[in-house]
């Protein structure tokens, strides 16, 4: 009696610890991107900026003074507050042999917040991670744009293998 007493207890501890590493693996990425998503839309920022042709600049004549006149460049509506957000899936073969990379995707939502389609702007190199990327964000859902117009952005997910610490 003694025996199967001790087992059960054994099995309903393991199985508890088991569920428990279960929800903090699923929700450690959440906790952790939110500094590396935004430190990577900077980076695309930046990128984007550099990318952008130069303008030859205007000869200026002596003999007669132009005002200059500034035009106000109008910034991208910020992307809604996603609603429901789940993790994209690590591809086994991708997390065995420890590939990771930053998939940027333009997503297009509607009125309501729901996605209705989904393109890879800037690839992560590898195709499964971009697919798992690309699917998952099919699910998600948005607040609803103010104007209830549909709109379009481009969104960084970031496939990491290890801690934080071990990539930089």
């Amino acid at each position: 009696m003694l025996r199967l007493r001790t087992t059960a207890t054994a099995s309903v501890l393991v199985l508890a610890g088991a569920i428990g590493m279960a929800w903090w693996m699923s929700a450690w990425p959440r906790m952790h991107d939110r500094a590396t998503e935004a430190a990577v839309a900077a980076r695309v920022q930046q990128q984007r900026q550099h990318t952008e042709p130069a303008r030859p600049q205007a000869r200026r004549s002596h003999a007669v003074s132009h005002p200059v006149v500034k035009t106000a460049v109008a910034k991208p509506p910020a992307p809604p507050a996603p609603v429901y957000a789940p993790s994209p899936s690590y591809p086994i073969e991708a997390l065995v042999e420890r590939r990771g990379g930053v998939v940027t995707l333009h997503v297009s939502v509607n009125g309501q917040g729901k996605v209705t389609a989904v393109k890879v702007a800037d690839s992560s190199g590898d195709p499964q991670l971009d697919a798992s990327a690309r699917t998952t964000m099919r699910q998600w859902r948005f607040q609803p744009p103010a104007d209830h117009q549909p709109t379009e952005f481009d969104y960084p997910v970031v496939f990491r293998v290890g801690s934080a610490s071990a990539t930089r």
